[in-house]
């Protein structure tokens, strides 16, 4: 006579890593999915984009004279003159290791906006062509300190470019964190009024084409490698 007990205890324990296996599997899948689905509803979240666009405009009024831009990025002017403290200010935003420099990655600042994703385009197709691979901020998902993860492209990148249209305060600060680590940074902006007080509009290119960003580019790039050589 079978023992029924002995045989469900039996296929229990034969069914129990297949189980758990699969259910390993289905969270796995599930966070994936849930990963997948909050990029695509900031990418469908018109709301939250007009926000964004609404913010840069009123940020770019705030900014539009030397007094008011000089109140608004203060910590970051001040941050630009402390280079020595350099370790320091990485080591507390969770930034310790020391990176390996990609020879041909370029990181570019850019404001996180859906007005500026063209701007980016150019940007990355110029450098292409001499072979060098762009990556921004927002390219991977992050799961926790965004500027920590920002801060380790800086530093693994050959070269840093920074649009500076609007007067974004995150590109602006994440240019001084550029700079304090020595990168060669490329400055770009729309149009002259983009240009703040503290920079001239010689250190900056100022674009109007896709084809007059490709040719600024190279330029830059070429007299750049040529210094290193």
């Amino acid at each position: 006579m079978i023992d029924v007990v002995s045989v469900f205890y039996e296929a229990l324990i034969t069914s129990l890593p297949l189980f758990l296996i699969a259910m390993f599997v289905y969270v796995l899948i599930r966070k994936l999915f849930h990963d997948y689905l909050k990029v695509k509803d900031y990418q469908k979240d018109e709301y939250r984009q007009d926000l964004e666009k609404e913010l840069y405009n009123i940020n770019y009024k705030l900014s539009s004279n030397e007094e008011r831009f000089k109140q608004m990025n203060e910590l970051v002017i001040q941050g630009n003159s402390f280079q020595s403290a350099e370790n320091s200010f990485l080591s507390k935003l969770g930034v310790h290791e020391k990176f390996e420099v990609k020879s041909n990655q370029v990181f570019v600042l850019t404001p996180m906006n859906k007005d500026f994703y063209e701007d980016y385009a150019w940007v990355e197709e110029s450098f292409l062509k001499h072979k060098f691979l762009c990556v921004k901020g927002d390219d991977v998902m992050v799961q926790s300190n965004l500027l920590s993860h920002i801060i380790k492209e800086i530093a693994s990148s050959r070269f840093v470019v920074a649009n500076i249209s609007g007067r974004n305060p995150n590109v602006f600060y994440e240019l001084g964190i550029a700079h304090a680590m020595g990168k060669d940074v490329l400055l770009i902006a729309r149009n002259e009024k983009d240009i703040t007080f503290d920079l001239s509009s010689s250190q900056v290119i100022v674009y109007k084409s896709k084809a007059q960003l490709e040719r600024s580019v190279s330029e830059w790039l070429v007299s750049t490698l040529n210094k290193e050589s």
